[in-house]
């Protein structure tokens, strides 16, 4: 493992934004991850934990500590019966390579999940979704280095504290621990999910048959088609949560926005809805720009960088974002974008 100095951050997200970090590692094996955290504690410095960095909007001051980029690969399949395999995936995996992977091999579970940028080691973190599926339905443990006790651990489901975006990962409790693999459970015949109404419109226009292939091209297709592109602009995705707000905040708007979606969950008195509504249709910010940053215009929840945007002038923009939309139906929307060096 090799030190490295003042490393330029906006090579390593998407957004492509963010300064300088004033330390940088790759970590490539689990020695190296010892290493890097043993000279983290012997220097007493902050290090943060980056991934694909899909998911982190950096600041232009950059990062005045160790950045630990995770590279592990390597994937293992297992057979536990007739029906199910468990997966074993490292940490540094491309996200849409270990779906391509498991479609490949005809397993079920992963293929709504198609696309979404990152690494495997963030999907516990973030408790990624899409179209229907959240990840935490389909992992069966993570394998993580306990930064406090230096052991390696396994953290089974349960144990992960999974709910709507988020997981033990993101909380005080979950800070002492780096992600090294994730094991989800596949199935060899699996009951595709194809009610998520854009895939629905997908083979009513298309035709065909849904099957494991063609389920996993169609969610390509529909995220190409609904996303900017990653190698042209510098993007994170969705911005903000689908917010979960109390019934009679809703019905209040509903009274003026009747085709509010509403969306039932498990505690009462509540439900969610959807941020690209609230966005869209009640702040009547799709494809508005200040600058090089601005609302995407197929995709309103999706924030971009049209050129040089600075860290700070997409941040300043999702606030700008925030405030009109609680000034006109009274939610606030909570960035789902990690941020480093503000």
């Amino acid at each position: 493992m090799e030190i490295q100095h003042n490393v330029l951050l906006k090579k390593y997200t998407t957004f492509k934004t963010g300064g300088f970090a004033r330390l940088f590692c790759v970590v490539e094996s689990m020695q190296d991850v010892i290493e890097a955290l043993e000279y983290v504690s012997l220097h007493a410095i902050p290090f943060y934990i980056l991934g694909g960095g899909s998911n982190t909007l950096v600041s232009e001051k950059g990062f005045d500590g160790l950045v630990i980029h995770i590279a592990l690969q390597g994937t293992e399949y297992e057979e536990i019966d007739e029906k199910n395999v468990r997966v074993k995936v490292a940490s540094g995996v491309e996200w849409d390579m270990c779906v391509a992977d498991a479609v490949a091999r005809g397993l079920y579970g992963l293929e709504n999940l198609s696309l979404i940028p990152g690494t495997v080691g963030a999907s516990p973190i973030q408790n990624i979704g899409a179209y229907g599926v959240e990840v935490k339905d389909i992992i069966e443990s993570v394998e993580v280095y306990n930064i406090q006790s230096k052991k390696i651990e396994t953290l089974l489901n349960n144990e992960c504290v999974f709910t709507y975006r988020d997981s033990i990962f993101k909380n005080n409790t979950g800070k002492k621990y780096v992600v090294l693999s994730v094991t989800f459970i596949l199935s060899k015949n699996g009951i595709l999910k194809t009610d998520y109404k854009d895939i629905e419109s997908y083979f009513t226009t298309h035709g065909g048959d849904a099957t494991l292939q063609s389920v996993r091209d169609a969610i390509i297709d529909i995220r190409t088609k609904k996303l900017p592109d990653l190698h042209v602009y510098g993007t994170a995705g969705s911005f903000f949560k689908n917010p979960i707000v109390k019934k009679q905040v809703i019905e209040t708007l509903q009274k003026e926005y009747p085709f509010i979606p509403i969306y039932e969950i498990e505690i009462e008195g509540y439900v969610k809805t959807s941020a690209v509504f609230l966005i869209d249709k009640v702040a009547q910010m799709r494809g508005e720009k200040r600058g090089d940053v601005g609302t995407f215009q197929n995709q309103a929840l999706v924030l971009v960088n049209y050129g040089n945007a600075t860290g700070e002038e997409v941040l300043a923009f999702s606030d700008y974002i925030q405030k009109t939309v609680f000034e006109k139906s009274g939610i606030v929307l909570e960035r789902e974008v990690q941020t480093l060096g503000f």
